[in-house]
């Protein structure tokens, strides 16, 4: 079942095929299993626990498939989203004991739809990092190769679609790339939506101008359904059955800067599988000031999660709870001042004012996600804020600035290494289900080019 979608599963259940309830017993199990080597999640949930959390009860009722959307299909929430009763940690020490009294959001709306939540995945501590190497749980391990790292911050998310048998949507937070970094180094789907598209109320927070909910899939199908359960938006292919053709634009220099050799061949073999589909490619486009986007993001992240987490900052003994890389961070963003804020919030304006202009000329931007592969575990502990942090979020963070919604697609089959890579597709504010009917063509291209 590890390769049906999310519409092939529902009608499973709907002819009896598939027994639900024995579907998501055996996956909690899977779970279970390979968790103990990839330190995926902070906590598991039984299989009474997750259908008493779901709003379909009893599981298998085929009324259940048109009343609820995502009727029956399994969700992995990452540990910073609250689900009332039950532990939101953060990874971290200073959270191991807290238990909200209400859901998240997006945790209601996710019941609302029929899924049933399985657990909270681990991440990267308090979101704040692009590895998933530093949590009071311990590090989350790439799926694909054990000793490297996942990404991060929604590592532990990431990791469950990639081992799931079954189709499952996993929630994640991206302030700066956080679900298209793990999705693009573990080789599944990730999307951040617009900004505001859906709710981070119950979300403990890092950047409040810059957080995103977002999703995890194991393809654009999926990514689709799941989207448009969460929204209402839909996306129809062409009366005439011909897929539209795009005019994808590619930046220039700043966005390849430290691009390893495979990454950069797979991103230009997926371009060219895009091309030979009959869309065009425009190279060279121009971000002005596309330098000042790491500083200008971090000024802002750092400024707002010191602000929010100010009482831990502060206190001596709640600092010891904390990791270093995190704190180091926080006392940084405490040192940013008001005017340094403003500051950062006006060349915001002028990198949203850029890439809108850019948007003029082109349908989406495309560069690669991560500029490297997953590197190993061993080379970045102790070592998460150092250079292998700009070469996995270079490319996602500014879209987080801007809040314009942005897609990381596989493409590691494109060349002969073993490890994955991903191609970014982003694309104008409000128009995310277009994005993803992109998405999804290319999605098919690639694997007709596989």
């Amino acid at each position: 079942m590890e390769s049906l979608t999310i519409s092939d599963f529902r009608k499973g259940v709907a002819s009896e095929k598939i027994n639900l309830a024995e579907a998501i017993r055996k996956e909690i199990g899977n779970i279970r299993e390979y968790n103990k080597r990839l330190n995926a999640f902070i906590t598991i949930f039984d299989e009474d626990t997750a259908f008493n959390l779901s709003q379909i009860g009893s599981p298998g009722k085929k009324k259940d498939l048109e009343k609820f959307p995502l009727c029956g299909i399994p969700l992995s929430v990452k540990d910073n989203i609250c689900v009332a009763g039950y532990k939101t940690t953060a990874g971290s020490a200073a959270f191991q004991n807290y238990v909200p009294v209400v859901n998240a959001d997006v945790i209601d709306t996710c019941l609302s739809l029929g899924s049933v939540p399985l657990g909270k995945t681990n991440l990267h501590e308090l979101a704040m990092g692009a590895t998933s190497s530093s949590s009071f749980f311990g590090p989350v391990r790439n799926p694909i190769d054990s000793s490297r790292i996942p990404g991060g911050s929604s590592g532990g998310s990431a990791v469950s679609v990639v081992m799931s048998k079954i189709p499952i949507v996993s929630l994640g937070t991206d302030t700066g790339g956080s679900v298209r970094i793990p999705a693009a180094l573990c080789g599944v789907c990730g999307f951040k939506p617009t900004f505001g598209t859906i709710s981070t109320s119950g979300v403990l927070p890092l950047g409040a101008t810059l957080d995103h909910v977002g999703f995890l899939t194991k393809n654009m199908r999926d990514m689709q359904i799941a989207f448009g359960a969460f929204t209402g938006a839909t996306q129809k292919r062409s009366r005439s059955g011909v897929a539209k053709k795009w005019k994808i634009g590619i930046p220039q220099n700043y966005f390849f800067e430290d691009c390893t050799p495979d990454v950069e061949k797979a991103f230009w073999r997926s371009i060219d599988s895009i091309r030979n589909a009959g869309n065009s490619v425009e190279e060279g486009i121009e971000i002005p000031g596309a330098e000042k986007i790491n500083r200008t993001r971090l000024t802002i992240q750092m400024a707002e999660g010191s602000w929010f987490y100010r009482d831990l900052v502060n206190d001596p003994e709640k600092r010891k709870l904390v990791g270093k890389d995190v704190m180091t961070f926080f006392d940084a963003g405490s040192r940013t001042s008001q005017m340094q804020w403003l500051q950062a919030s006006k060349e915001r304006m002028a990198l949203i004012s850029a890439i809108s202009r850019a948007f003029q000329k082109v349908d989406y931007l495309a560069v690669p996600t991560c500029l490297t592969t997953a590197p190993k575990l061993e080379d970045i502990l102790g070592k998460e804020a150092g250079s292998i942090r700009r070469q996995l979020v270079r490319n996602t963070e500014p879209f987080n600035l801007c809040g314009f919604p942005s897609l990381s697609i596989p493409t590691h089959r494109l060349h002969s290494a073993d490890l994955p890579t991903a191609l970014e597709l982003s694309g104008r504010p409000f128009d995310d289900a277009q994005l993803l009917a992109a998405g999804q063509e290319i999605w098919e291209t690639l694997h007709q080019s596989y």
